[in-house]
């Protein structure tokens, strides 16, 4: 790997997190309580306060260092010592959208990361933020560029955690958050009638050469077809990294055409995939990825582009050696490489069961990408990249899990990626043996062809039944028009179950005695985990 200092471009929504840790408490002299007093339980030296979303990205790569420094007992994580304060592994420009007062604050929080000063984050301080600008970190808000009649605010959330008996529960979330404006299409809050002299301000931030631009996609306005429009003609020859929330948003296929190294497709996104019946379901109860969702990635590669179908047309955008990474909220990840003919798979997963902190809701995805992207820009490949990424995501949230669980003792001193570093064992961290897409996928076709019921060919082939029951468990089903059948009746339950069981919904089967309506329903039911009557 390359010793040279990397100049990443960070776009996407940025916001602003407080960890709030608290538990009933009593006092005599406090008035207007409400129904419950809270204290919180957080000590002298911890913050409340991080970056989430693209900027935990920028906050991310602005902390990485070199190499570990030899006291740490894992040499895949250092943390910041004064000789490494002149020498980064990366100059972070990133563009979002906050209130134009708080420039200086967002500009501070950035900087904390690489100068690990977070004393103005302190739940016992209220003095005013007093920092100077970070060297290679640098900021552009796009609230600058809008007219002074569109007030663009600072998106941050509360997360309430309460510490109940010897346990701790997320309590509440409350979001602070201006909508961005509907414009033609799409939700955006930078305006497509916006003039040339207006842009420039952007442009001229954008005119220094760049290595990669990563985008981070919540869905809050911030990234839209006019931003990456003016970003890929600025920057034509970066290689670009997307995460969106959003499957297949319009704007990705503005990005310069060859230029599209990854694309992440975090959980949100793969719902949204689902809810659009893009992909009937992306995993089967034992967490491969089903025939559907492979045929769905695969005809994002391999096109044609010519095609009407918007996932083909991604087909032109891939850069040389590209990946797709699906990653779910339950910590498997899957990976696919654009190699031909056979195609790459990695699979993998973080197993946190067996772990005390183990934390539901913790960020997953956001820490991963920058973590997989560092190593690439670097020279690593996607292999050790990602077995580097899942080892410093498992450490990184088991560290973040003790502000919530350990809050009166934990400190604000994140762990560091250090990029040069080897990646050291990791427990909970399994990489499964990387296998050909192509073969994959056409075993699931042998299987599910309507004739096959499971049966596969060839060296490794003979009965897998389980690729037909990768919808139900028990259930074998190979047809088509029944699958599709299935997966809507489980997507209504879902919808129904989310929505608070509030809008009533129901479908009849009709089939003669004996056909397995009851078997069906049971397992129907399992799956949801529902009470069958």
């Amino acid at each position: 790997m390359s010793r040279e200092s990397k100049r990443v471009v960070v776009v996407g929504d940025w916001l602003v997190d407080d960890h709030w840790v608290v538990a009933e408490a009593r006092s005599p002299t406090a008035s207007r309580v409400g129904k419950v007093l809270f204290r919180s339980l957080q000590g002298t030296v911890g913050s409340a306060t991080s970056l989430c979303g693209a900027g935990r990205t920028a906050s991310i790569l602005a902390g990485a260092t070199w190499e570990s420094p030899k006291e740490s007992a894992s040499p895949h994580i250092a943390k910041r010592s004064p000789k490494e304060r002149s020498d980064h592994p990366f100059q972070v420009a990133g563009i979002g959208t906050w209130h134009v007062r708080d420039q200086e604050y967002m500009q501070t929080l950035l900087a904390a990361y690489r100068e690990d000063d977070w004393k103005f984050t302190s739940v016992f301080q209220r003095s005013p933020h007093n920092s100077q600008p970070a060297d290679g970190l640098t900021l552009f808000n796009l609230a600058t560029l809008m007219s002074p009649q569109e007030v663009v605010g600072t998106t941050s959330t509360i997360r309430v955690y309460q510490r109940c008996e010897q346990d701790t529960q997320l309590r509440e979330r409350i979001d602070f958050e201006l909508r961005a404006p509907y414009r033609t299409g799409e939700t955006a809050w930078l305006p497509k009638d916006l003039k040339i002299s207006a842009k420039k301000p952007l442009i001229n931030f954008c005119s220094s050469p760049v290595d990669a631009v990563i985008v981070k996609d919540l869905g809050k306005g911030t990234v839209s077809t006019n931003l990456i429009q003016l970003l890929a003609k600025r920057l034509p020859s970066a290689p670009w990294f997307i995460s969106s929330k959003s499957w297949n948003p319009p704007w990705l296929q503005k990005v310069p055409k060859g230029q599209l190294r990854l694309l992440v497709i975090p959980e949100m996104a793969s719902r949204d995939a689902v809810r659009r019946e893009r992909v009937l379901a992306w995993t089967t109860p034992w967490g491969a990825l089903t025939r559907d969702a492979l045929h769905r990635l695969d005809m994002m590669f391999t096109g044609p582009p010519d095609e009407r179908n918007d996932e083909a047309k991604l087909s032109a955008f891939w850069a040389d050696d590209a990946a797709i990474l699906v990653s779910f909220d339950d910590l498997k990840v899957h990976l696919l490489l654009n190699k031909r003919p056979d195609g790459y798979l990695l699979s993998a997963r973080i197993d946190e069961s067996s772990r005390r902190e183990f934390t539901p809701g913790l960020p997953f995805s956001s820490v991963l990408q920058p973590a997989l992207v560092a190593s690439i820009l670097h020279g690593a490949n996607w292999h050790d990249a990602l077995e580097k990424a899942l080892r410093f995501t498992s450490l990184w949230r088991r560290k973040e899990a003790e502000r919530i669980y350990n809050p009166a003792d934990w400190d604000s001193r994140e762990y560091r990626l250090a990029v040069l570093s080897r990646a050291g064992p990791v427990e909970g961290v399994r990489l499964e043996k990387p296998r050909s897409s192509v073969k994959e996928l056409e075993d699931w076709t042998a299987a599910m062809n309507g004739d096959g019921r499971g049966i596969v060919a060839g060296d490794q082939g003979g009965i897998q039944l389980w690729r037909a029951t990768s919808d139900l468990e028990d259930y074998v089903c190979c047809a088509n028009q029944w699958r599709t059948a299935i997966h809507r009746i489980l997507r209504g339950i879902r919808e129904f179950l989310n929505s608070g069981a509030k809008y009533h919904s129901g479908c009849v089967l009709v089939a003669p005695p004996g056909s397995g309506k009851s078997f069906l329903i049971k397992c129907i039911a399992s799956r949801a985990n529902i009470r069958m009557l």
